[in-house]
Parts: C-alpha cells; sequence; structure tokens
C-alpha cells in the first residue's frame, strides 16, 4: 500500500491535519485545502471539515463492535498521510502524539527503517488489535497490514537491503506476545520485502520454537550479524508456579541470515531454583548419579531418601510466596503440611544443593 500524492497535494495535508486536530503551529489559520480521495490504498487530500468527517468516522468505528478492522485502516491511512507530511521528525513520536489526539489505542514499535503500529480501541481494549507496518518506499510512505491480530506489539526489526540502500530493507521481523494465564508467551513473524499484493510471513516462530512464557528480543551482535534471544520457562511436572514464582528459565538463541533465522543455541539458564527442580525430578525417576551431581555432599541423597523427597504422593512442589530464583537459601512447600530450607553454593556456573532441612511452614 503507498501513499505518494503528488507535491502541491501534500502540502496541504499538513495544514488540514493541524486544522481537524487542533495540532499547534496553525492559530489564524483559514486555508480551504480540497483533498479528494487516492484509491483504495490511501487516503487523498480533504479540506478541514472533510478530515474532521473521516476522523469522526474512524472514533465511531472503533465503538462499533465489529468496526475494529476497518477502524483500523481508516487509523493507519490517517497515520501514513500524516507521517508523509512530516518526513524528518522521528516517526514514532510524531505517530504517537497525533494517536493520542484523536484518542486512538496504539502500541508502536520503530526501527530506523520501519514503523509498526497494533491499533485498537482505548474503550474496547480487549476486543481486538490490527498491526500495520510503515516505511518509506521509492515512491514515497508505503504501509501493510500484517498477520497478528489481537496480539500484543512488542518490537520491530529490519535487515538491510542487499543493495546498500540506507532506508531499504530487505526482511522485517515483527515480534508479538500472545497473553496467558502463565505470562506472556511471545511470537515472532518475519516477512520478505513485500513484492505484489499478496503478503504473508515468510517464517513463524511460536512456543515451539521459542519454549513457551517469557521475553524475546533481537540484538545487534556485529554491524551485520542479528540475534533472535529467547529466555522462557515452561511448566514443571511436580511442581505448581504461578505467573510471579521461580521459573526454570531456558535461552533460545536464532541467528538471523538472509534465509530467516537458524539456531545457533537452547541451554537452561543455572539457578539455585532450577537445580532444586532438577534434583527433585532425577529422584523422582530413580536417576541417583543425576542427583548426585547435584549436591556438594553425597550424604544429602540419604537425607533426600529419608524425607522421602521422590514420593509423588506426598503432594507438589511450591516454592514459598516472594521467593527469588536466585536465593541462596529458599524455602519450599510440599503438599498441604511440610516445608523444606534449602541451601546452595555456586560451582562455576551452575548451583549446588549444600544443605537440607525441614522447616516450619510460616507463611502461607
Amino acid at each position: 500500500m503507498r501513499l505518494a500524492p503528488p507535491r502541491a497535494r501534500r502540502a496541504g495535508l499538513g495544514l488540514a491535519l493541524a486544522l481537524a486536530l487542533g495540532l499547534p503551529g496553525c492559530q489564524g489559520c483559514r486555508r480551504e485545502i480540497h483533498f479528494t480521495p487516492a484509491g483504495g490504498d490511501s487516503i487523498g487530500i480533504h479540506s478541514a471539515d472533510s478530515l474532521r468527517a473521516i476522523i469522526r468516522g474512524a472514533q465511531a468505528e472503533w465503538e462499533t463492535p465489529d468496526g475494529g478492522e476497518q477502524a483500523a485502516r481508516t487509523s493507519a491511512l490517517i497515520v501514513g498521510e500524516d507521517l508523509q507530511e512530516h518526513p524528518n521528525m522521528p516517526w514514532a513520536g510524531r505517530a504517537r502524539m497525533l494517536l493520542d489526539s484523536l484518542d486512538f489505542g496504539a502500541e508502536l514499535a520503530a526501527d530506523r527503517r520501519v514503523l509498526a503500529i497494533n491499533f485498537f480501541s482505548r474503550s474496547r481494549p480487549d476486543a481486538g488489535a490490527w498491526p500495520w507496518l510503515f516505511w518509506r518506499g521509492p515512491r514515497g510512505m508505503a504501509m501493510r497490514p500484517l498477520s497478528g491480530h489481537d496480539l500484543q506489539l512488542l518490537q520491530v526489526a529490519t535487515r538491510p537491503d542487499p543493495t546498500g540502500s540506507p532506508e531499504a530493507w530487505g526482511q522485517v521481523a515483527v515480534l508479538f506476545a500472545r497473553r496467558t494465564a502463565a505470562g506472556r508467551e511471545p511470537l515472532v513473524m518475519l516477512w520478505d520485502a513485500p513484492v505484489g499484493e499478496t503478503w504473508a510471513p515468510s517464517q513463524t516462530l511460536g512456543s515451539d520454537s521459542l519454549g513457551g512464557v517469557g521475553t524475546v528480543q533481537i540484538q545487534v551482535e556485529t554491524d551485520t550479524s542479528l540475534v533472535l534471544t529467547a529466555r522462557t520457562f515452561r511448566g514443571i511436572p511436580r511442581f505448581e508456579e504461578c505467573a510471579t514464582c521461580p521459573h526454570v528459565y531456558s535461552l533460545h538463541r536464532f541467528r538471523w541470515g538472509s534465509g530467516g533465522f537458524t539456531r545457533i543455541e537452547d541451554r537452561e539458564v543455572p539457578s539455585p531454583y532450577s537445580t532444586f527442580v532438577q534434583f527433585i525430578l532425577a529422584l523422582g525417576v530413580g536417576d541417583q548419579d543425576a542427583a548426585g551431581r547435584l549436591v556438594t555432599d553425597p550424604a544429602l541423597l540419604d537425607q533426600a531418601r529419608l524425607f522421602e523427597l521422590a514420593a509423588l504422593p506426598k503432594g507438589m512442589w511450591r516454592a514459598a510466596p516472594a521467593t527469588d530464583e536466585s536465593a541462596g537459601t529458599m524455602v519450599f512447600f510440599r503438599g498441604q503440611q511440610e516445608a523444606y530450607q534449602v541451601s546452595f553454593e555456586p560451582r562455576g556456573d551452575a548451583w549446588l544443593i549444600s544443605a537440607l532441612r525441614p522447616t516450619t511452614r510460616t507463611i502461607e
């Protein structure tokens, strides 16, 4: 979708928007600007009165139960025209000012080549969200709707175009999140530069690839290397974990090349909590060797057998409230009555159990 009105027509757009929105810098403006629709993929230039009507129409569409998709399209066209008129202003800041003045709900993410906006209704934020991508093309501002409805927008990043043009991009990755009871579940979608009207993601990374609930981020490793890093967790057998409880985190890293994202690393993030979880799971399957590698003294295995820590009928495990997953000493509850205080010592990059004893259950 392209927005490229002739220069003479564009010159009036900023004035019409200012008149319609009451933006600063137009006190005393009385010039009448005439705009006409520019086609299905863009809006043309209208008078201030006509633009007010378009804005009111978009605001009404946002209040309509099934009007979200069309409201997002209209909102995107208004933003695209405004960005076309203000090419030297930071896109995210300009778009945010405009959207706030219109009372349109939106999440924004940008890098130096593109801007992503996830539109939603402020009065009905749970009714859905519709993302759009904006960038500067050879003929002016361009924009397209994105897949990923009803998701939270986290980040957008681009790989440069092979031709070397500083504003052109060859691929764009948009990082979304899906809200779940356990927290935010990241989702990554990758698009090649659009050719023609059909535009679908060339690659999608979901929970199977990224590891469940947690965080995800694209970082610049070198001038030519981009890396996607996800720090996530899944539910653990024998353990109950709330959204704010400690978790066993895993790190998943992908290098972003011309062919998309390629996995380069998967590893568990060491922590005292992770060590205790591994210890209980090893005991549960009778793997004494694995359990022995997680303690500083083999005598701790005898204590574990004495306390029947491997016995599943005793109940589910969970960390005591307000427990930090990196604490050197932690309290764990089992079932409805038992509690154990567990101490840890760092060994290189790992943590080992150094003490284990029953304790009173003072906090529930």
